[in-house]
């Protein structure tokens, strides 16, 4: 089954103004296709899936206790991925497990049955950069990306390697030790990630310790997203799936919320809040400000559009093209568009903007799909 690419997605999104949220969710426990389709319900920009292994050695007691139970009902690396390769979600999947696994299938034969599954990026935290060139090779010829970690503990002429090598995104470990949830988010976390910023252009994801919403929102104020393991494989083990989709759209909402507190909310919110397309909505700050444009949305009709700033009557045919490029990656994961309806904003003066037709029909009934769904 085909699915979005990993890094396309990253870069799309971060590009678009969102901060990026991926959940960790073990394979075959009880309910785990259904956690997953509640977390892409609520918001998730990727899915995490572990294999499970016998010996997982980065991992705390939650989800050694998540994994055994999927080994004790029968899980194996094929039955994962056979039921990988049915579920109907639209985002990028991951897959975390250990190297002995690889190994033991041939690292050709293993990056195949993911791609085959329709999975788009592979985290193998005991293979080494060192050591990893067999299998990164297999990868990349099979069109697997390849999610290089990176230690809290990694010299900084290190750390450059690790993101040249990287795909996907980089993991930043957010401190010495296994996953499990913690009561404050190590200082370590942020410190990485701002030194990973420095050196690579890829998406930087804090993982490893971040263990509730608030916690989310801290590490996104450096790095580009956060993922979350323990915490939301401990909801699924004492819940169910519905408490995983719960808590994804509560950390969905804080990392949004403190995106929009970093940007200070200025712009939009300075003029007359009034949508010429569908006449009655407001524009609310969604994904994106800077210098030239805004990328906002519809509050009523839900559908997406761009701002641009100071043209008059509108942008020269150059800038168009590429601010349309713009809000195409914005819309790109979230709708189905035919085209864009251009117009010189009547309300806000020396203010051109572009919306996305949702397609179907026209706004406003039921036909723009809000993002994340």
């Amino acid at each position: 089954m085909s699915r979005p690419g990993l890094e396309s997605t990253m870069r799309a999104h971060r590009a678009a103004g969102r901060k990026l949220l991926v959940p960790y969710i073990t394979g075959g426990l009880d309910g785990w296709q259904h956690a997953i389709a509640e977390a892409v319900h609520a918001g998730a920009d990727a899915i995490e899936i572990g294999i499970p292994f016998s010996d997982p050695v980065m991992d705390g007691p939650v989800i050694q206790e998540a994994s055994q139970r999927a080994l004790d009902a029968g899980a194996t690396p094929t039955s994962i991925l056979d039921e990988v390769a049915g579920l109907d979600v639209q985002v990028p999947l991951v897959v975390m497990t250990y190297y002995n696994l690889v190994f033991h299938a041939g690292h050709e034969r293993f990056a195949a049955a993911l791609r085959d599954a329709g999975v788009s990026g592979a985290i193998l935290p005991d293979l080494p950069l060192e050591e990893s060139g067999p299998w990164c090779e297999a990868a990349d010829a099979g069109g697997v990306e390849t999610v290089m970690l990176a230690a809290p503990t990694a010299p900084d002429e290190r750390l450059p390697r690790v993101c040249a090598r990287a795909r996907g995104f980089v993991y930043a470990v957010g401190l010495l030790g296994v996953t499990g949830e913690r009561e404050q988010l190590a200082a370590t976390a942020t410190a990485l990630a701002r030194r990973l910023k420095a050196v690579t252009d890829v998406p930087v994801l804090i993982g490893v310790g971040v263990s509730n919403a608030e916690q989310a929102a801290q590490a996104v104020q450096v790095a580009d997203g956060v993922i979350q393991g323990a915490s939301v494989v401990r909801r699924l083990l004492d819940a169910g799936p519905a408490a995983v989709g719960a808590y994804i759209a509560e950390v969905r909402a804080a990392i949004d919320q403190a995106t929009r507190d970093q940007r200070g909310h200025a712009g939009v919110t300075a003029f007359d809040r009034t949508c010429e397309l569908c006449e009655a909505a407001r524009i609310t700050e969604w994904f994106h400000e800077d210098d030239e444009c805004w990328i906002a949305e519809c509050e009523i009709c839900n559908v997406p559009m761009v701002v641009w700033k100071a043209h008059d009557p509108a942008p020269p045919d150059d800038v168009k093209a590429r601010l349309h490029e713009r809000l195409a990656a914005v819309v790109v994961e979230h709708f189905t568009f035919e085209h864009y309806v251009d117009d010189h904003m009547r309300n806000i003066p020396d203010h051109y903007h572009a919306h996305a037709r949702p397609k179907g029909g026209f706004f406003g009934h039921g036909l723009a799909r809000r993002r994340a769904n």
